[in-house]
């Protein structure tokens, strides 16, 4: 199930969760902390950003429903780390993994995705997809020559998806 009727704009992420807790409990969960959430059924979950980010609170809303494995993503593996501890410390049986991706750079990105492909868990359940950069104050170029808030926000996202669907 990828929608859910009830749910519009003034919807709290903790009451998206509850409507999906059927999918989310005991499955391995690939979660992304960022902008927006597209709730994918592929088979595991993953989250990315830092503690007070507004984005981690998808991370605490899908463990509050008991996951098997939420594998907790970003560029920057402090900040991952940091939202890990809190979900650590409010869900001490919900076990967690995380796995550096940074969507700037399409090497990383399969770097990443092989990562995952490789994990003893071989499907992923939910795939949260909320990453992303605005306002970036001067253009910037990627190591593959787009401008990085493009290369994060749509390339990178789309091939990491598409290197875990094959």
């Amino acid at each position: 199930m990828t929608s859910h009727s009830e749910s519009g704009e003034k919807t709290e992420g903790r009451d998206v969760a509850s409507a999906f807790a059927d999918e989310v409990k005991q499955e391995t969960n690939m979660e992304s902390v960022g902008i927006f959430e597209q709730w994918a059924k592929i088979n595991s979950t993953y989250h990315w950003g830092g503690p007070k980010w507004t984005r981690s609170k998808s991370c605490t809303n899908v463990s509050a429903q008991s996951p098997s494995l939420p594998i907790l993503t970003g560029s920057s593996t402090e900040k991952v780390a940091a939202v890990e501890k809190i979900l650590k410390e409010t869900y001490p049986n919900v076990p967690t993994r995380i796995l550096k991706l940074d969507l700037v750079s399409f090497d990383a990105v399969r770097s990443a995705a092989a990562e995952v492909n490789a994990y003893a868990e071989k499907s992923i359940d939910i795939l949260i997809k909320n990453a992303g950069l605005m306002n970036i104050p001067e253009r910037t170029l990627s190591v593959d020559g787009f401008v990085v808030h493009l290369a994060t926000n749509y390339p990178g996202s789309f091939l990491f998806t598409n290197l875990l669907m094959d």
